[in-house]
């Protein structure tokens, strides 16, 4: 948006008459003081234009303002039309300093509050003059800016486009552009008090007794122009009236800026997105992609959002998986259809639960009555071959072949050991062998004593 300058705020303001030994108001320097809504902190201007709240924090935060106000070098003017420059500085036509600018918290909202001290300019005396016959002026901001967007309607002040760089007062920003002709008439007065009130100033050369001849010229000039005002308030009246029109059209066409701003904005960004949907093909092919989703999604409804199908997907997907070690689909099925014709049988039996519980009873059943017979089992091969139970429950592992088998090649090993000693008859193999047989006793009995 383009650069815009300068906008008008409603005051609330107080002209404050202070004693000459008030040390800011001295009747000689400073002639009084302006105090009251000098801006409008989240809300609208005169011009129809939107300040948010941060637009002014940012402002009055800003260090070169604050030197400003504390230095008493934002100085101020009757209207935009003067330019602030030293020429004008030479000339008088500087009319008040600001010295303080601040956003207080009321009862009605937030408060953009100020002070501005009337100075003994040629134009200070006039604004002086204005403010004491009651004359509403209204305060304006000097400074640049851009717009961001709107807020209910109305063009939104960009916080960090705007630059402020005082505030001075005027009649009314609509007027000056709507009624140029009636301005300049105005203006024209103005001009006339400057320049007399400076030739006033500059004329040190009055003979004595002329002083009351000046300040009778002076009060004759101010009430005539104050008349004239007065002629030219109807007109004025009537120029408001004309130029609220032109700032209804003026907020008309400042949001159709807006809008324009907004649209060339998303078509450069349609533009970027055009260019990333090329590879896909040309407009007709992707407009008939899209009917055929578009058909497609119609099929699909039923099943779902486009993220409930994928998470279906998904999901179905790990239960393949899961499921692929039981079979093909259809032995699946198969096994499914048994299964079900199994239940369907054995459904009188009971729940799944009653039925595995009577297996489990049954197994136990069957292990104890195993328990029984293994245990008779192995005291007969203990009372038959004649050793201790637990010896033969160490090579038993319900195995009564394995027993019979280990003690026969216990008795073989015994025949071959007779045979042996019968074949040798001299006294050191006697000898020998019965250190032997000793030696195979103890051995067979340590065996019996480990197996038992």
């Amino acid at each position: 948006m383009d650069n815009f300058t300068n906008d008008v705020f409603d005051p609330q303001l107080q002209f404050k008459i202070e004693e000459a030994s008030n040390s800011e108001v001295d009747g000689k320097h400073v002639l009084g003081k302006l105090s009251g809504t000098f801006f409008v902190p989240n809300g609208k201007s005169r011009n129809k234009r939107w300040y948010s709240d941060t637009v002014w924090e940012k402002q009055l935060g800003r260090k070169d303002i604050q030197e400003k106000l504390q230095g008493r070098r934002m100085l101020g003017t009757i209207s935009h039309e003067q330019k602030l420059d030293d020429q004008a500085i030479l000339e008088g036509k500087v009319s008040h300093v600001m010295t303080k600018l601040e956003v207080r918290n009321t009862d009605k909202g937030k408060q953009g509050y100020g002070e501005a001290l009337i100075l003994d300019t040629p134009a200070g005396k006039i604004l002086n003059t204005l403010s004491r016959a009651g004359v509403q002026l209204h305060t304006s901001s000097r400074a640049t800016g851009k717009f961001k967007g709107t807020h209910e309607g109305l063009p939104s002040v960009d916080p960090d486009e705007f630059n402020l760089s005082g505030f001075d007062f005027v009649l009314d920003a609509g007027f000056l552009e709507a009624k140029p002709a009636l301005v300049e008439n105005l203006k024209e007065s103005m001009d006339k008090l400057l320049d007399m009130s400076i030739n006033d100033s500059n004329n040190n050369g009055r003979k004595e007794g002329d002083d009351d001849m000046g300040d009778k010229n002076n009060s004759e000039l101010l009430e005539s122009a104050l008349k004239e005002n007065g002629k030219m308030q109807s007109d004025l009246t009537a120029a408001l009236n004309e130029n609220e029109d032109l700032k209804s059209k003026n907020v008309e066409l400042s949001e159709q800026v807006v809008v324009l701003d907004e649209t060339k904005k998303k078509l450069e960004e349609a533009e970027k997105a055009l260019e990333a949907f090329k590879p896909l093909g040309t407009a007709e092919e992707i407009d008939e992609a899209l009917e055929l989703a578009k058909k497609e999604r119609e099929a699909f409804k039923d099943l779902g959002t486009a993220e409930e199908i994928e998470e279906a997907l998904d999901m179905g997907k790990e239960l393949i998986e899961q499921y692929i070690p039981l079979g093909t689909p259809e032995e699946i099925d198969e096994a499914l259809d048994l299964t079900k014709k199994i239940k369907e049988e054995y459904k009188d039996l009971g729940t799944p639960e009653e039925i595995s519980e009577a297996f489990d009873l049954t197994k136990k059943f069957m292990e104890e009555k195993n328990a029984e017979k293994d245990n008779k089992k192995i005291t007969e091969l203990a009372e038959e071959f004649g050793v201790t139970e637990d010896a033969i429950r160490e090579i038993y592992a319900g195995d009564e072949e394995k027993v019979r088998n280990f003690f026969k090649d216990l008795n073989e090993s015994k025949k071959y050991r007779n045979k042996f000693r019968k074949s040798d008859n001299s006294d050191d193999k006697k000898e020998e062998n019965k250190k032997s047989s000793m030696f195979e006793r103890t051995a067979g009995q340590n065996l019996m004593e480990s197996l038992s």
